[in-house]
């Protein structure tokens, strides 16, 4: 929670040189692979279907080059859902797998033709929890990871939408906790891979742009 503070501090600090925003939508993805350490428990096959979650934030928009080069960095509140069905020497056995993270994306967004827009970038996430209720996983190998995120959107003004991919570098493993003898230990890769769409809106203009437009006034006031 402190780490989301500061975050939120840093950004909010932020939007004295830039555009701030909030955003939100819909994510459609899963995270990983599926493994186990049991021998006599081995998984001959698995599954996992995507799901649909939900994301919701601010954003601020910093001006590299005026309507055409911009950077964007977000905090995110994230909740991603897979579910699991695997094949084993007891039969099909099937779970839900659900991550609540925190994202702090920073997106280089480039203007391609009119509205039309791209950006690509680095993205950071904290998980903040994983649970489900079929069977009981400990935390991720790190609740600190990095990944990517590139996509496509359309900007109306202070209005835009836009649709990303966001995928990972590394494995980042959950196992379960339980070690009694009739564990499966399973091991849950916990790496987000999925669709993000999102709708954004700019609420008002930088402090600095502000500041610019106020002495200009004053100017002409003088004059």
């Amino acid at each position: 929670m402190r780490k989301f503070i500061i975050c939120l501090v840093v950004l909010t600090s932020i939007n004295a040189f830039g555009q701030f925003g909030i955003r939100g939508g819909l994510n459609y993805g899963a995270t990983g692979g599926l493994s186990t350490d049991n021998i006599e428990s081995r998984i001959d096959s698995f599954d996992v279907e995507d799901e649909v979650g939900y994301h919701a934030g601010i954003f601020v928009k910093i001006n590299l080059v005026r309507n055409f080069l911009s950077v964007q960095p977000e905090l995110l509140y994230t909740s991603l859902n897979s579910s699991y069905s695997f094949e084993n020497d007891n039969g099909v056995n099937t779970f839900e797998y659900e991550i609540d993270k925190v994202d702090l994306p920073v997106l280089l967004q480039m203007k391609v033709l009119g509205p039309l827009y791209i950006k690509a970038g680095p993205s950071f996430q904290y998980i903040l929890s994983n649970d489900s209720e079929e069977f009981d996983f400990e935390d991720p190998t790190s609740n600190i990871s990095a990944g990517y995120q590139a996509g496509i959107g359309l900007l109306f003004g202070n209005f835009g939408i836009d649709v990303r991919y966001e995928g990972a570098f590394g494995d980042n493993t959950a196992d379960e906790a339980n070690d009694a003898a009739e564990s499966l230990n399973l091991r849950v890769d916990s790496r987000p891979s999925q669709f993000i769409l999102s709708a954004s809106i700019s609420l008002g203009k930088s402090q600095r742009k502000k500041k610019k437009e106020r002495e200009a006034a004053e100017a002409l006031e003088d004059e």
